[in-house]
């Protein structure tokens, strides 16, 4: 069995949605609790957010909780633009394992993020010129690789090109320039190496595993996504930027804003049930509706757990009332506050639409067919296609 630790709930889908593919049978596991494992089990800690002892936390229980289930090959899931307590996490696990030394490769070479010359870039810019410098909680002010880790209490940090020695302990971050270099640092992995990064990082340590793909046959029900009702949840900064939301609204779908008022109040009271009752009268007019921030990006720190707050209590008003049958969470956190929020524990992958974009079925429970995304990843064209009203 494999296993792979991650931050956020979009991550741990996408790593998850790979094992699918290659016909693991796969489960996603919100946080480390009682249940059973399968050939990839993934756990998702919910602590990108977190303080670094917090976060340090989760991880070690999450270690525990793999470690009581036998299982010893372990990927630690790193978000590609270096948000979240990375070095907190990957040293807190690599103890807890008994590794020595943690091989960082978060660059995803297919998506266009790449690290040359310690320069982490997306597109060919470097990460601070991009969408990515705004991020409310973890803005990128520098593209240096180094400095976005920030410092170390476990070990000493190294930064490695292709081809060149690694050393024998501490936290390495590989420069990343195709899937060849990727391939070529699977190739390192060893018992006393934690491998951690990007969702093609994970794919290359599963050939260097061993894990060879298989036939399996595809069962899954795509009407209920491309032709029920549908209710998307614009929960990130990237996601309601106004050519995204506009770019909706012209494949069809009723986009309801939230009330300005709620940025600045804890306790929703009658401005959330304002924005829940929009939303359900937008059904009257689309079978596909889209709840969405829609307000300016704040750097109030408050904000981002206030939002999800707000987010999951939309849910929670709206699922009741309509007859939902697919729900698309876009934005890590925002997804991860309403699946605690509606108790979802264990989900498994149904499909993958696209790199990170994953379908799910929660296990013993009723609901809407489930699917997310990171917020800086977009919705494929496969799912617009045939679901206009």
């Amino acid at each position: 069995m494999i296993a792979v630790v991650a931050d956020d709930f979009t991550g741990a889908a996408e790593l998850a949605a790979i094992g699918h593919r290659i016909g693991l049978s796969t489960r996603i596991h919100l946080g480390a609790r009682d249940g059973s494992c399968s050939d990839l089990t993934v756990v998702d800690t919910d602590s990108r957010s977190d303080p670094p002892e917090r976060a340090r936390e989760k991880v070690a229980a999450a270690c525990r909780f793999l470690q009581a289930n036998g299982i010893d090959k372990v990927y630690k899931k790193v978000d590609s633009a270096l948000r979240g307590q990375i070095l907190p996490e990957v040293e807190t696990l690599a103890a807890g394992l008994g590794r020595e030394r943690v091989l960082l490769a978060p660059a995803n070479p297919s998506l266009g993020r790449l690290i040359e010359n310690e320069t982490l870039t997306i597109d060919g810019c470097p990460i601070d010129a991009t969408a990515f410098a705004d991020d409310p909680e973890f803005p990128a002010k520098t593209a240096e690789v180094l400095s976005l880790l920030g410092r170390s209490d476990g070990g000493p940090i190294a930064y490695r090109k292709v081809g060149a020695t690694l050393p024998g302990n501490g936290t390495v971050i590989t420069e990343i320039r195709s899937l060849e270099d990727l391939d070529q640092w699977a190739g390192e992995v060893d018992a006393r190496t934690l491998p951690a990064g990007g969702a093609e990082f994970f794919r290359a340590v599963l050939k260097q595993y061993g894990v060879a793909p298989s036939e399996k046959p595809d069962t899954f029900d795509c009407a209920p996504f491309l032709h029920g009702r549908r209710l998307f949840i614009s929960g990130s900064a990237t996601a309601n930027r106004k050519e995204v939301l506009e770019k909706m609204r012209a494949r069809g779908c009723a986009v309801v804003s939230m009330p300005g008022e709620l940025m600045a109040v804890d306790q929703a009271g009658p401005a959330l049930d304002q924005w829940a009752d929009a939303v359900q009268e937008a059904f009257s007019l689309s079978r596909t509706v889209c709840a969405a921030i829609g307000q300016p990006i704040s750097r109030n720190n408050r904000i981002p757990a206030r939002l999800c707050n707000h987010m999951t209590g939309l849910v929670k008003r709206v699922l009741p009332g309509q007859s939902v049958e697919a729900i698309f969470l876009e934005g890590g956190a925002t997804a991860s506050a309403i699946a605690r929020g509606l108790d979802w524990r264990v989900l498994e992958v149904t499909r993958e639409w696209a790199l990170g974009v994953v379908s799910l079925r929660i296990i013993h429970a009723i609901g809407p067919g489930i699917t997310i995304k990171p917020g800086s990843y977009h919705w494929p064209e496969a799912l617009w296609e045939s679901g206009r009203p």
